[in-house]
């Protein structure tokens, strides 16, 4: 499961809704912290 808290101090553009955020380039992926 997705930890929030540490993904979020981790990507700027990381959304809790589906634990994703946004490299610099490329697709969205998937936050695995």
């Amino acid at each position: 499961s997705c930890n929030i808290t540490a993904c979020s101090r981790s990507y700027r553009s990381f959304r809790a809704s589906d634990c994703t955020y946004q490299p610099y380039y490329g697709a969205r992926r998937l936050c695995e912290k």
